[in-house]
């Protein structure tokens, strides 16, 4: 059975990272499974502007769409072990700058 597992934007950190929601955004996953980025209640987050795979390997069959309650599908394909690199770009809310930061997501079964 598919599990959503969910990441929140708790905030921005001083050194211009963002503040996630469980282990800093680095989660295990099941085929199947489902990711879902959110921006928490007074994160100084304004929205989610964009997902970058920065790995040789995609995970998802379900393409995350770049929304501010991001959600995409873990390939029943994908073999344990893989995992996609991944950049989450979003906008400041008090100053409009962009700030980009980078988990992992792992396939665990």
């Amino acid at each position: 059975m598919s599990e959503t597992k969910k990441i929140t934007i708790k905030g921005i950190n001083d050194d211009d990272t963002l503040d996630l929601n469980p282990n800093d955004g680095n989660i295990n996953v099941k085929k199947k499974d489902y990711v879902q980025i959110e921006i928490g209640k007074n994160s100084g987050v304004a929205s989610i502007d964009g997902f970058t795979d920065d790995s040789t390997n995609s995970i998802f069959s379900d393409p995350p769409s770049s929304t501010n309650n991001w959600k995409g599908q873990i390939d029943e394909n994908a073999a344990p072990g893989t995992y996609e690199d991944y950049t989450i770009s979003v906008t400041a809310s008090s100053s409009n700058q962009r700030i980009d930061f980078d988990p992992r997501i792992t396939v665990n079964k």
